[in-house]
Formats: C-alpha cells, structure tokens, sequence
C-alpha cells in the first residue's frame, strides 16, 4: 500500500471524483471512503477513490443509487450480449413470438409457440375503457394504458382470487391491457399480441410482413434487466402490492420521456435526414444536446438489440444514413430506441406509440420480475448521501 504521505489531500479527491467537500465529507460518514488525519490535513487512499470515481464514471452522477440483486431472468454484458433466461437474444428476436418469450421469461420452460390466442377478459376489457371515457382526445397510449391499469387494479378482491402472478392471469393482463386501447386502423383477424397492438397504434392495415416486425420488436423489448421502470415494479412488489399495481408503477416509471417515449424523437430525426440529409440533422440535434437513438448505461459500445431489428426494416436506407453518420462521428451505441424510433415510421403509427409498444413488450418482463421478487419482503431501503448543511 502507498504510504500515507502519498495518499490523496482532499482537493485532490475533490478532483478525481467530481464532488464538492460537502459530498466527499458524506462518502467517509457513510464508509465509502476511509480518511486519516495527516499533517493536520485529511488524507483519503487513492485505491478507495479510484475505486469509488469508477462507479461514478461514465456520465453517472455523485452518489446514485445503485442496486445489483441476484435473477435468473436476464443477463445484460457490457460489450454487448443479452439473454433471456440463457437464450441470446439473437435466437429470439424474428424467430420466437412475443407469446412464446414472455411464457419463458415467467417459467423458463419452452413449450413451442402457444397453441391458442391470449384472450382478454370481456368484463375486465369494459372496466378498463370504461376508465378512459372521460380522457380528452388527444391523450396517448401509454396514458390511456396507465388509466387502464390503475383501474384493472382497483377491481374487487374477489375477481382478482387466486395465484395474482400466475402465467394465465398474466396473459390475460396483456391482452386485457392492448384491447382496452382504441382501434387506429382496421380490426386485425390475427388474434396474437403484435397484430392486435399493431391496430392499435397504426392507422394501416397489419398485413404479415408489418405484424410480424412489431412482434420481433415486442420481444426485443420484453426485458432489460434491472431499467429503471423494472426497478419500480420490483419495488412495489416487495411491498406485497398486487400485480395490477406493480405494474402499474412500472408503467409509470416508463412514461418519463427518457424511458418509454425515447424513440419518438428519432422520428423527428429521420424525418429532418429526408429534408436535409444526415450530417445536418445530426448536427443540428448535437447543437441542441441530445442526439436521440444513442447512447446507453450499461452497453459500452454495441446495443444487440439495434442491428437485430434494423436488418427486419423493410425500407431502411434513412436510418442506415443516419446510423451511418452516427457512427463516423464515434456516437455509440446506437441504442434500441434508434431501431423502435425507425418501426414506428415504418408503420407510419400514431403520436405516442412508442411509449405503448414499449410498455406491452416490457409488460412481460415486468411480471417475471414480479413472480420473481414475490418470494421477498419488503427488502429495498435506499439510503441517501447528504450534501445539506451541517
């Protein structure tokens, strides 16, 4: 170990770490950081502070909560691997359905693509428009599937009796949720998820080759681990809340504009690369300081999920321009919501679409994360860094 005169003063721990006085004085009140008194100045140990500055690295502020728990749903690498339960997601996306995944995340035994359509509860499906009748007309999706679901919870005890995370309730959950929703096109004759939802959010017909890359994107957006919206639900489960209700609070955590809604200002970007070109566009969103469709918290430089639905796009030079440019100026990862920002003009859908397939895909996810989380209590405490004064 180095010797304490070589230890860190503390404007140099200050430096390395980015933080006020007031932050680094919290970090050694909490035991993240030892300090000693040396020459009547406190030292801090670089190893501590280096080891400290790298969980704050990469753009993640001083002091965030961070939670690692064990799972057995699914694995996130950081050069840019993902699995659901030990299937790659390379093996899934357009060749599984959003059906067949989602029994997988629950139970993790494949039975082959489901014999029989997810039904929604009649009853359930008039409760749940029944909430949204009073919404002015231009509310979304994913606002109307929040009405939608706080409703479905508040129901009677007595209809929700039973195993409340089982896969049967879970499936007529998400076809509960998607019927809710007003029709934007034709009425599908395909019964499965991806073909109701896309009638949904899109004013054309969903012929096969359209339902079959909105069902390819429902299972890449199925899970992510431990985002941030999972987090909530995980939460709220632990909590002994039911699943109506823990979803619900993932839908919530979904509905801030850097979560479920990210995609929809890649529309806007793809739309100014056709009116002015690429190099342009981008610019001009580098000016404002967000290009959409890139950058992630756990992938460093390949999204999986990106070129995985991009080689599905039937039409795909603009986003390829664009992801194009994107690359030459070192912009990476390029993100899933790239790939979902370019579904959503493929199937020219509705203004807040992205939000509703994003939160039917994770829906999935979210009830394997509840089934698993149930088996515990009431187990998350954050605690805080205090920066106040004294």
């Amino acid at each position: 170990m180095e010797t304490v005169e070589r230890w860190l003063t503390s404007r140099q721990a200050c430096e390395r770490l980015g933080v006020r006085p007031q932050t680094l004085y919290a970090y050694v009140s909490r035991g993240l950081l030892t300090s000693v008194s040396h020459d009547g100045r406190s030292r801090y140990d670089p190893e501590q502070v280096a080891a400290l500055a790298s969980r704050t690295a990469r753009g993640r502020r001083p002091g965030r909560f961070e939670v690692t728990i064990d799972t057995e749903i699914t694995r996130i690498e950081r050069r840019g691997r993902l699995s659901y339960r030990g299937v790659a997601i390379e093996d899934l996306v357009g060749r599984w359905s959003f059906e067949r995944t989602a029994l997988w995340l629950w139970t993790g035994v494949d039975r082959g693509e489901p014999e029989r359509p997810w039904t929604a509860d009649p009853e359930r499906v008039r409760v749940a428009v029944a909430a949204q009748a009073g919404l002015p007309a231009d509310v979304g999706p994913g606002g109307r599937l929040r009405v939608a679901l706080a409703a479905l919870g508040a129901a009677p005890t007595s209809a929700r009796a039973g195993d409340r995370r089982g896969p049967e309730v879970a499936r007529g959950l998400i076809a509960t949720l998607v019927a809710s929703l007003p029709l934007a096109g034709p009425r599908p004759t395909d019964a499965s998820i991806a073909a109701q939802l896309w009638a949904r959010v899109s004013p054309r017909p969903g012929g096969p080759a359209a339902v079959a890359l909105l069902d390819a994107t429902l299972v890449a957006l199925a899970d992510h681990e431990l985002a941030t919206s999972t987090l909530g639900v995980r939460v709220a489960t632990s909590t002994g809340a039911d699943l109506e209700t823990s979803v619900l609070a993932g839908l919530a955590t979904l509905s801030g504009p850097l979560h479920g809604a990210a995609a929809e200002p890649v529309r806007a970007l793809l739309a100014d690369t056709r009116r002015r070109g690429a190099a342009a566009a981008v610019e001009e969103a580098s000016a404002r300081g967000w290009v959409p469709g890139v950058g992630h918290a756990v992938y460093e430089e390949v999204d999986p999920r990106t070129a995985l639905l991009l080689d599905l796009l039937p039409r795909r030079a603009v986003v390829h321009t664009v992801a194009a440019e994107l690359d030459r100026r070192r912009l990476v990862p390029l993100n899933v919501d790239l790939a979902l920002g370019a579904v959503l003009e493929s199937g020219a859908m509705i203004a807040g679409a992205a939000e509703a397939v994003f939160a039917v895909a994770r829906t999935a996810g979210w009830i394997a994360h509840a089934r698993e989380e149930s088996r515990h209590r009431l187990r998350y405490r954050a605690r805080a860094v205090y920066t106040g004064p004294r």
